[in-house]
């Protein structure tokens, strides 16, 4: 049985987990275009 709280934590979870792929895909577009500047 699932009950409001276990609904709560899986949002925050689901939250984190979205922050950190976006934190992520910014760090290597980040690296990609400094590997670009370089000769």
């Amino acid at each position: 049985m699932i009950t409001p709280e276990h609904i709560i934590v899986n949002a925050h979870e689901d939250t984190d987990r979205k922050k950190m792929e976006k934190t992520w895909h910014n760090l290597k577009e980040t690296v990609t275009s400094l590997s670009l500047m370089l000769p």
